[in-house]
């Protein structure tokens, strides 16, 4: 497999190829300018996202229903916190 096959460095029209791709960050299409301004602020927010879906996710694992608790090894633990620190 080759870069090309996974890195698009520009789309070519509105095409149904569209649907097959998803653009990771909408600051592709800003200028150059205000890419760089923007940037170390979506990185941020970015990382902030991932940890609210994390902490979701062990939150509705180890309280499947209200007023239950379940104690469990949750292996997703250690990567939250390498992720939060």
């Amino acid at each position: 497999m080759k870069k090309d096959d996974l890195i698009r460095h520009q789309l070519d029209g509105l095409t149904s190829e569209v649907y097959e791709w998803e653009c990771l960050t909408p600051t592709v299409f800003f200028k150059d300018k205000i890419k760089l301004e923007k940037s170390e602020k979506e990185i941020v927010l970015a990382y902030l996202r991932v940890a609210e879906f994390v902490y979701y996710g062990m939150f509705n694992d180890n309280n499947p229903i209200p007023h239950m608790k379940v104690i469990r090894n949750n292996q997703v633990c250690m990567p939250f916190l390498y992720l939060c620190r």
